[in-house]
């Protein structure tokens, strides 16, 4: 690989990642195999059903990358709905829940992989997402809230490491539980200033 096969770009970069992973090898290392396996195939048809695609899936994790943030987070809700469904075919101690970030920002594209700033960012928002909930930055809610309705709750500002701004953070509010007519609208949180 050259410099010539690296490119810089903005892109909307989705991570998840199974909460308590660690935890269900440890109860059964068949069983939660078995689940990821399926989980992960149900995550992939759908972020390519919202014309994402996948570029990593190491482990418990999978990353993507949507041209359109509204898409990310479409594929998102989706993703988080249907593994929900899927859960409540299982036993409350063998239910595989997955954390989700979102981030719209530059990366580095080399092949099919990407890295840099805007993937760490993803990163670190899924982290800090609740299981089966979806955690996304300022810039992505900025991208989506003209395209399609959203209820979210400010979580604050964080600072990584070697940024110079801190990141807004966002929870959407799961409407799993409600009825699929509820209708849902964004709610603006106050937040710090830098």
């Amino acid at each position: 690989m050259t410099k010539n096969d690296i490119k810089k770009k903005w892109t909307t970069v989705f991570s998840a990642d199974a909460a308590g992973y660690s935890r269900l090898m440890c109860q059964d290392e068949i069983t939660t195999v078995i689940t990821l396996t399926t989980y992960r195939t149900i995550m992939t048809d759908l972020v390519e059903a919202h014309q994402g695609r996948v570029v990593d899936d190491v482990g418990d994790n999978l990353m993507a990358e949507f041209h359109c943030a509204a898409d990310a987070v479409t594929c998102a809700l989706a993703v988080q709905q249907k593994l929900h469904d899927e859960n409540t075919n299982q036993p409350e101690d063998k239910q595989m829940r997955f954390r989700i970030g979102i981030n719209y920002g530059d990366v580095i594209a080399a092949g099919k992989r990407i890295y840099g700033t805007g993937v760490n960012i993803a990163a670190r928002l899924e982290s800090m997402a609740d299981p089966g909930g979806i955690c996304i930055s300022r810039e992505v809610l900025e991208r989506v809230k003209p395209r399609m309705p959203l209820q979210v709750e400010s979580m604050g500002q964080y600072r990584m490491k070697n940024m110079c701004r801190p990141i807004d953070l966002y929870r959407i509010v799961p409407t799993h539980q409600e009825g699929p007519e509820t209708k849902t609208e964004i709610q603006h949180s106050h937040h710090k200033e830098d």
